[in-house]
């Protein structure tokens, strides 16, 4: 969770990877 926060600023890249861990 704390990666959250640390890349919140790659908000969009971050959705990708969600999604790729889900």
């Amino acid at each position: 969770m704390t990666v959250y926060f640390v890349l919140l600023p790659s908000f969009p890249q971050m959705t990708t990877i969600s999604r790729a861990w889900l």
